[in-house]
């Protein structure tokens, strides 16, 4: 595991892992290490071209545009 994400993702057990930056609690390292890499800290830099919801994520907007507008 690099450096990074020994210092920063707090271990619980086979299933708890905590961001110590921000204290969210994620089931699994994966999910902890892109929350790390990608949104704890950042700016909401995506934002939706039909309301005015922001996301950290391009992914994550487009998960909004589908579900929430039925935008494919």
């Amino acid at each position: 595991m690099p450096q990074f994400q020994r210092n920063i993702i707090i271990t619980i057990d086979d299933n708890k892992f905590i961001c110590r930056r921000c204290g969210k609690v994620f089931t699994s390292k994966h999910l902890v290490v892109t929350h790390i890499l990608y949104e704890c800290g950042k700016q909401s830099v995506f934002q939706c071209p039909l309301c005015p919801r922001k996301c950290k994520r391009n992914d994550v907007l487009q998960s909004h545009l589908k579900n929430i507008h039925r935008i494919d």
